[in-house]
């Protein structure tokens, strides 16, 4: 027997066919696992270019959300493509949020953002600013079940944050 593996031809009827040899022909099982092949992305990812009439101070108009209607301040673009604005709470009831682009309407007003502490607005637009704690697992117990009413406990430096950027606002 030959150690070079080639294909043969046979004659069937009519014509002629090459079969090839059993080390070419393909697997007659696959493996359970497939390798995973990283899908291509079609869209290169670009950063966000806001409006030009979306200025740091600007009053805008909330057309969706709970807040629709209301008159807000512009504060930043903040990196996920979204703007952080606020009400200011103590005028208008709308709090420190962040909100799409397409979701507002931009007027010709502005505010002067002199007051507000630069290092708080840094604090602010941080990514883990906006979410939840992750609350420890406990065990269903009688304390947890009467503890399900009270209103969670809210980091009082972010508080006192809050409070400052809302009086420099209303002031200025």
């Amino acid at each position: 027997m030959s150690t070079t593996a080639k294909p043969q031809t046979k004659k069937f009827g009519k014509g002629e066919r090459t079969i090839p040899h059993s080390s070419q022909k393909a697997q007659k099982w696959y493996p359970a696992e497939d390798v995973a092949q990283p899908k291509k992305a079609r869209k290169s990812l670009r950063p966000a270019k806001p409006r030009s009439s979306l200025q740091p101070g600007t009053i805008l108009i909330l057309l969706a959300g709970r807040f629709r209607g209301k008159r807000v301040v512009l504060l930043k673009h903040l990196a996920q493509g979204v703007l952080l604005i606020t009400g200011p709470f103590k005028i208008n009831g709308v709090p420190l949020r962040r909100v799409n682009a397409r979701y507002v309407i931009a007027t010709k007003s502005k505010v002067s953002l002199n007051g507000i502490d630069s290092k708080t607005l840094e604090k602010v637009s941080e990514d883990g600013y906006f979410t939840k704690d992750k609350k420890s697992q406990t065990k269903a117990t009688e304390e947890a079940f009467f503890k399900q009413g009270e209103k969670p406990e809210v980091s009082i430096l972010r508080e006192l944050s809050l409070s400052r950027y809302m009086k420099a606002i209303a002031n200025g």
